[in-house]
């Protein structure tokens, strides 16, 4: 049973644990999502909470949860409309959430002509600009995007944002 507390992550995409051993005791409660654990669905495992779902069929389960940090490393690309989960995701969410991405670099692939790392269970690839029309388009702020050309796939894109009271508006080119 989750508690509501003020320091709470969930991290989506986490079949694994590695960040979540890493990073767990920086919070009152650490919760994983993933459908690849579903064998221990509903579990505690080294005090982090386990839940073995597609994440946007887990929300519910995060409802009490008061979440101020969600994590997704290598996760969004595989999800076939990333602004329904995020949206999913920010409702159960507290006002003050900070939501924290890393994906393949669109970017980085294109520049370094890595097609190798071109995945079929990738169902699209972002760049900065695809970033910042999907989190404006939820209605949220950006707060810091930053490239990793050592990142896997051959460069990585981390971005991080928040819930906002600013209405959609895209940068005008």
């Amino acid at each position: 049973n989750l508690d509501s507390q003020s320091r709470n992550a969930m991290e989506i995409g986490a079949s694994n644990f590695e960040l979540a051993k890493h990073i767990r005791l920086d919070f009152q409660n650490y919760a994983v999502c993933d459908p690849l654990l579903a064998e221990i669905d509903g579990t505690v495992q080294d005090d982090i909470y386990v839940v073995g779902k597609l994440a946007e069929n887990a929300m519910s389960e995060f409802a009490d949860f008061g979440i101020s940090l969600v994590l997704g490393r290598h996760v969004l690309e595989h999800v076939l409309n990333p602004r329904v989960l995020l949206q999913e995701v920010m409702l159960t969410c507290d006002d003050d959430c900070v939501f924290v991405f890393e994906l393949p670099s669109l970017k980085h692939l294109r520049e370094q002509y890595r097609f190798d790392a071109v995945f079929h269970q990738h169902c699209q690839y972002f760049d900065s600009d695809s970033i910042e029309l999907l989190v404006t388009s939820l209605g949220c702020e950006l707060i810091d995007m930053k490239y990793n050309a050592l990142g896997s796939n051959g460069g990585s894109i981390l971005f991080a944002f928040k819930k906002s009271d600013n209405e959609f508006l895209p940068k005008k080119r």
